[in-house]
């Protein structure tokens, strides 16, 4: 276990309480550490082309692929460069906090190169302390405490290490041929300080690292056809599943979902949510909708699947899209609802079922609104065409709502 946090602590309440003296050269080594903060990030000429660094060759290859080619991604918002800048100079504050709590850095800042396959990945390490290096982040509350804090640790940053830190850290400890001691992490909200250290038994997580990033290295220098490394996850909400799909946790954050998963993702309210503010989605599969549409081009062959499509993301108008002629047969405006909200509805369509064997039908109505009619959906779209639903489109919905 390292003293790092109680020495830095001690320190920060002992400031707390009473001034104390700070070094003047200190003090120059955190002003110049701003300074070129402020000049890498409002100054500086970015980088044009994509290179492999240690900071970003263990990201999940799919993405190093996008940047490699230069694909388009999401554009970023305009406070990206303040948060990248607070990062920066928190990191120059911590380095600062560290030298007048008494914690001895042997080195700090240093560009360092490894060297595999026949190539080599150039990267800057933090800073060295007790003969390991570790590495200093700023976090958000959330990924302070779940993440690397008390209710995470370094198991839980492995186990979605979409940024690579492990690779990260574990080549720059291989590049010293030292070992990786871990963050140094900042509450960037609160001012907090944790440390998350790497197990006593690290190798699986040493080899494994440096692995990935082999992998990765090798794949982007023989230029390895695109391969998305992720798959949509099925949705689920208060525990249950919906039905639907959408993007898992990685693949959200990812700024290259769009051109990688291309129109068939949506990003919508959750739709079962009965919330003023339901949280935003990226559904790659709406079930519902899907099973209208299908369901329609089964029930209407002479139609084409361009006459009847369900929308795309950001499209106003009705969930289910229907061309002028396809209106002219089914002449209605879709809109597809699938949330939990419904259920005295279907216990009033159930109560109508016990009623006796023909179809059964329920009358809804509230204060000041007019009627409605509640009927099934596959009865309701026979009564608009002599016609049945062909059998393959039935049968693929109750094995999927089913499972």
């Amino acid at each position: 276990m390292t003293d790092i946090l109680s020495k830095v602590q001690l320190y920060l309440d002992k400031v707390a309480k009473e001034p104390v003296k700070i070094s003047d050269k200190m003090v120059e080594e955190f002003g110049e550490a701003c300074k070129s903060a402020l000049r890498k990030q409002f100054s500086e000429e970015r980088r044009k082309e994509f290179k492999p660094r240690m900071s970003n060759i263990g990201r999940p290859l799919c993405q190093l692929q996008m940047e490699a080619k230069n694909v388009q991604g999401e554009g970023q918002p305009y406070n990206v460069k303040m948060r990248n800048t607070f990062g920066d100079l928190i990191e120059a504050l911590a380095v600062f906090v560290l030298k007048s709590a008494g914690v001895k850095l042997e080195d700090e800042q240093k560009t360092v190169k490894y060297k595999f396959n026949g190539s080599s990945i150039e990267g800057r390490l933090d800073v060295k302390i007790d003969k390991k290096v570790w590495d200093i982040k700023s976090a958000s509350p959330y990924s302070f405490e779940k993440k690397f804090g008390t209710a995470g640790g370094f198991e839980e940053v492995a186990k979605d290490d979409a940024f690579g830190y492990v690779s990260q850290g574990y080549l720059y400890s291989e590049s010293e041929k030292i070992p990786f001691g871990g963050w140094i992490v900042i509450n960037k909200s609160t001012g907090e300080w944790t440390i998350c250290e790497t197990p006593l038994a690290d190798d699986q997580y040493r080899v494994k690292a440096i692995q990935d990033a082999k992998e990765n290295l090798k794949a982007l220098e023989n230029k390895v056809p695109f391969k998305r490394c992720f798959n949509d996850i099925e949705e689920t909400y208060r525990t249950k599943k919906t039905g639907n799909r959408v993007l898992g946790t990685i693949c959200s954050f990812c700024p290259y979902k769009l051109p990688c998963w291309g129109s068939k993702l949506q990003l919508l309210r959750q739709q079962q949510s009965q919330g003023k503010n339901p949280k935003w989605v990226w559904y790659t599969d709406r079930r519902l909708q899907n099973w209208v549409r299908d369901s329609l081009r089964g029930l209407f062959l002479a139609l084409t699947d361009d006459d009847i499509k369900v929308a795309i993301m950001g499209e106003r108008g009705a969930d289910v899209k229907l061309s002028k002629k396809a209106k002219k047969v089914f002449p209605y405006d879709i809109e597809c609802k699938n949330t939990e909200g419904w259920k005295k509805i279907y216990d009033a369509y159930d109560q109508a079922s016990s009623h006796g064997n023909n179809q059964p039908l329920v009358f809804i109505k509230m204060n000041h609104r007019e009627p409605l009619v509640i009927v099934d959906a596959k009865h309701f779209m026979r009564l608009n065409n002599a016609g049945f639903l062909t059998e393959p489109v039935m049968v693929r919905y109750e094995k999927d709502r089913n499972k």
